[in-house]
């Protein structure tokens, strides 16, 4: 399998505004148990008909299917052992009859890791998971309420933070049940550390570098950033192709030629022999938001910006993928928020990407697909910039959440 270099995934990570731990404690929690399903009221009687005072019959339940554990979001599955995770947004949930939970989860940090992920018990969310390099065994819950319970991981953090290799669940005794139903909206993010939620957790420092490495797992929340949240507004289930630093043309390490469009097509972005089955998953919805780094001040050194040209035809081409894949697809170009065309002096950051994607727009409206658009929130508020480094705070995601399930609402109706 071959990984990226120490070098290679570092510095790639300075993104558009420019811990490892033990195994977590046993998380304890006491939840109620879901109620029951509200019983079905027997129809009115006729008027010639005498009151009935039998009970009313209950609800059947759902059939849910076998039981089977969960994974929403881009996993390699490849290792009879478990799938991994690199993308954030992965989602592992399970449904089980039972009072404790563990999971066995087997880790490789890379720079300013180990992954994170977040932790939920029948929608109660517990306290995040930081982990330690290799397989360890997590307890997530104890002390349950006898009965049938909803257990969540989601990881937060990038694949150049770690990747995650899920190892199983131990129910302690209890039972694996059918998994929920999922939910039937689908919308897939391609973006950089805009939507990846860097430097999410680093407010206190109001928008200036952060101690110690601004990329690191523990100021990143993409739980918290705006793709996240269009997903939750939508009631859409979200897959992400998010990695800070990537560009159409160029990426914020200028060495690093692992652009956007070639990550794309993988499982795992840190691992190049991984492919992606787009046939798995199809969305409803594609949101580009790339192009911010192409017009950044590069890495080690600087090489000048990316040309107009050759980034509005990597453009054309990603879109071109991602319609060959889906072709029934909404795709969003966005240029996202925190684009201007002040900072880098001259490098027309925000005009050129513009320019780029309703170049692109326009080209496959004028060909008959019409579900190609060009979209753009307000420029940024300075205050709105209070992550690590000049990234979005809260204020900014949601912000450009509201804009964007706006757009996406009124495009396909939802």
């Amino acid at each position: 399998m071959k990984r990226k270099s120490v070098v290679e995934l570092g510095l790639a990570l300075f993104t558009i505004a420019a811990c490892s731990t033990e195994p977590s404690e046993a998380v304890t929690t006491r939840v109620s148990p879901p109620p029951d399903e509200p019983a079905l009221q027997p129809p009115a009687p006729a008027d010639d008909a005498p009151p009935s005072s039998a009970p009313a019959p209950a609800a059947p339940p759902p059939d849910l299917g076998p039981p089977a554990v969960q994974f929403i979001g881009r996993f390699d599955t490849r290792d009879a052992a478990g799938p991994v995770c690199g993308w954030p947004g992965c989602r592992i949930v399970a449904r089980f009859d039972g009072t404790a939970v563990s999971a066995k989860l087997a880790e490789t940090p890379l720079l300013a890791g180990p992954s994170e992920w977040d932790v939920s018990v029948d929608g109660q969310r517990l306290s995040k998971l930081v982990l330690a390099d290799g397989p360890h065994d997590y307890v997530l819950a104890s002390n349950l309420p006898k009965g049938p319970h909803l257990v969540e991981l989601y990881k937060r953090t990038e694949a150049q933070n770690g990747t995650t290799q899920f190892l199983g669940f131990d129910f302690h005794g209890g039972a694996l049940l059918a998994p929920p139903p999922r939910r039937t909206r689908r919308i897939e993010i391609i973006g950089d550390s805009d939507v990846s939620g860097f430097g999410y957790e680093g407010t206190a420092y109001d928008g200036v570098r952060c101690p110690g490495d601004a990329w690191a797992a523990h100021w990143e929340n993409f739980r918290g950033a705006w793709g996240a949240r269009v997903a939750e507004k939508l009631d859409a289930e979200l897959y992400a192709a998010v990695y800070s630093g990537k560009g159409f043309y160029f990426n914020i390490w200028r060495p690093d030629t692992e652009t956007i469009g070639v990550l794309y097509p993988l499982a795992n972005p840190v691992d190049t022999t991984s492919t992606w089955d787009f046939t798995s998953w199809i969305p409803d919805v594609v949101v580009v938001a790339i192009g911010g780094n192409d017009y950044n001040l590069g890495m080690p050194e600087d090489t000048g910006p990316a040309p107009l040209a050759g980034v509005t035809d990597r453009a054309r081409e990603l879109t071109a993928t991602v319609r060959g894949h889906y072709p029934q697809a909404h795709i969003f170009l966005m240029a996202y928020a925190v684009l201007t065309d002040e900072y880098p002096p001259g490098r027309g950051r925000r005009t050129n990407i513009e320019t780029a994607l309703t170049t692109v727009k326009n080209e496959r409206n004028a060909a008959g697909d019409m579900r190609v658009y060009f979209t753009a929130p307000a420029q940024y508020d300075p205050a709105e910039l209070t992550g690590c480094d000049g990234h979005g705070g809260p204020a900014y995601h949601e912000r450009i959440a509201t804009f964007l399930a706006g757009e996406i609402g009124t495009r396909t109706g939802w």
